[in-house]
């Protein structure tokens, strides 16, 4: 992580209880989650800026011997989507997450997860869970364990391509956003782990998809309809929410999506919203088909902790 990621990283929101831990040793004293309360990066020397100094307020929220993962989850039914009647409200935990189990805080009721589908991504497997199927009244929390090194693996990533083609190029090229404000210096990446994003408001929106090991083009419908303007809305370890608007390039026509994508997704939510009356043009639907979700519910969910103690039995 660079000077620049952390110092926007201490001032977002959404990065709450963050994994914090000491690869490559045998002391995990330290380990645990922590919140960045506040928190600065400045440079060393005015006359060299190459060493940052980093100063602020940590607060430590717990471990994995006092908490637990919670995914709270609430689904609920959006405007309109156009691709599709669906019912499932699908959310996504690691693979390597264990000790599962869905739950209810204020009847401390229990109910079994079970996983619908397996989705290979970069960092690893991830789970797709119905949160729609749920034997328990809304709203109720996904419980589950990870170790800390495995949980930033499977985080959903807005990219900065810093107008540089590759990922990696000798050190990391790409940067990582994790304000709404920030300042691109090139095209915003949306990584899901499964699919990348490229919302590029001059080329048009491209997307390349992870298989086995590598990460190739896929193909969208060619369309009249440009990508205009990228207003990036959500930025947290689960999802990522944008309002997209297209123009058509033989008309004054302009039409706006909203986008919800999440960890672990093939697929990228995009609904109509409840301002605008008419539905999605053809040439536009088609064109983002291949990646859309067609459910018509959005599982609404934040990622936090909970106490052992509370869903001790």
């Amino acid at each position: 992580m660079t000077a620049t990621e952390l110092k926007e990283l201490m001032a977002a929101n959404g990065f709450d209880h963050l994994p914090y831990y000491q690869p490559g040793t045998d002391d995990a004293s330290g380990d645990g989650y922590i919140a960045i309360e506040e928190g600065s990066v400045e440079a060393a020397s005015v006359h060299d800026t190459r060493v940052q100094v980093v100063s602020g307020k940590f607060t430590r929220s717990g471990t994995r011997q006092s908490h637990r993962r919670s995914l709270h989850v609430q689904p609920q039914r959006v405007h309109r989507n156009d691709y599709g009647n669906a019912t499932g409200a699908l959310v996504s935990i690691p693979s390597a997450a264990s000790k599962r189990t869905w739950y209810k805080r204020e009847t401390q009721e229990r109910a079994p997860v079970s996983a619908t589908e397996t989705i290979a991504c970069e960092g690893g497997d991830v789970d797709l869970v119905d949160a729609a199927t749920v034997d328990l009244p809304a709203p109720y929390e996904l419980v589950y364990d990870i170790p800390y090194d495995e949980e930033p693996k499977h985080n959903i990533i807005l990219w900065d391509d810093r107008s540089v083609e590759s990922r990696h190029d000798g050190d990391l090229a790409w940067a990582r956003a994790y304000r709404t404000s920030h300042e691109f210096c090139g095209v915003p990446i949306i990584d899901t782990g499964n699919i990348r994003i490229h919302l590029d408001e001059t080329t048009g929106i491209t997307v390349d998809q992870y298989t086995d090991t590598t990460w190739t083009t896929l193909d969208l419908p060619p369309t009249d309809w440009h990508l205009h303007d990228v207003d990036i809305t959500t930025i947290s370890p689960i999802r990522i929410e944008a309002h997209l608007t297209f123009t058509h390039t033989n008309s004054d026509d302009s039409y706006t999506l909203r986008m919800l994508a999440r960890r672990g997704r093939a697929t990228t939510q995009f609904t109509v919203p409840s301002s605008v009356s008419t539905p999605t043009p053809s040439g536009l639907r088609d064109s983002l088909a291949p990646i859309a979700d067609p459910s018509v519910r959005r599982p609404t969910s934040h990622l936090g902790l909970i106490a052992r103690k509370e869903v001790r039995r």
